[in-house]
């Protein structure tokens, strides 16, 4: 019994569950993609970006570079225009236009294209993200044409046939983060 004390004890391997094994799969499956998506947000990124903003901003800036990269492409669309969203509120509320930032997107954009206070560069990409985004905020009936079967639907009928829903998913992803970064960094007038 005493040889028993000072004897290595024998490590016994560890067993992984079944979510381990998944998750571990699914790790290795979605690598390149991910790594993809993540080489992406490196060209677009500006290096040496530093700013400050209120929790919720920064919070939501962080999220929208980690839902990217992790593949959530609705969620990416959704995050791009809350940031935004966000970054018009500030430019109304600094040209003492409260009323006007309190107001929803579309109004903040019609108001700002009106009054110039919105370079037309930015309005006619971010209304566009918008419409884009718009049927997976609010019920649309399926015919609507900016849901993805009916923009799926035109482009097969301009013979863009290789341009699969998901497709016109992840290029919308990636254009509204693009646009996300532009319009966050940059004067809008």
């Amino acid at each position: 019994m005493a040889r028993e004390l000072f004897k290595p004890k024998k490590r016994l391997k560890k067993v992984k569950s079944r979510l381990e094994s998944a998750l571990s799969r699914y790790d290795r499956f979605s690598f390149k993609e991910r790594l993809d998506r993540l080489r992406f947000l490196n060209e677009i990124y500006p290096r040496g970006l530093i700013f400050s903003a209120d929790p919720e901003t920064i919070f939501i800036f962080d999220e929208l570079k980690n839902v990217y990269v992790s593949g959530g492409l609705i969620s990416t669309i959704i995050l791009s225009q809350a940031l935004i969203e966000r970054k018009l509120q500030i430019h109304f509320n600094h040209e003492g236009l409260g009323s006007v930032a309190k107001r929803g997107l579309k109004e903040m954009l019609s108001y700002g294209k009106k009054h110039g206070l919105i370079n037309n560069y930015f309005f006619d990409r971010i209304d566009k993200l918008r419409r884009n985004r718009n049927p997976f905020m609010h019920l649309h009936p399926w015919n609507h044409e900016f849901t993805t079967t009916q923009r799926f639907i035109k482009n097969a009928k301009k013979g863009k046939f290789a341009r699969q829903p998901y497709d016109l998913l992840f290029d919308d992803a990636k254009e509204s983060i693009r646009l996300a970064y532009a319009v966050f960094i940059n004067d809008l007038k």
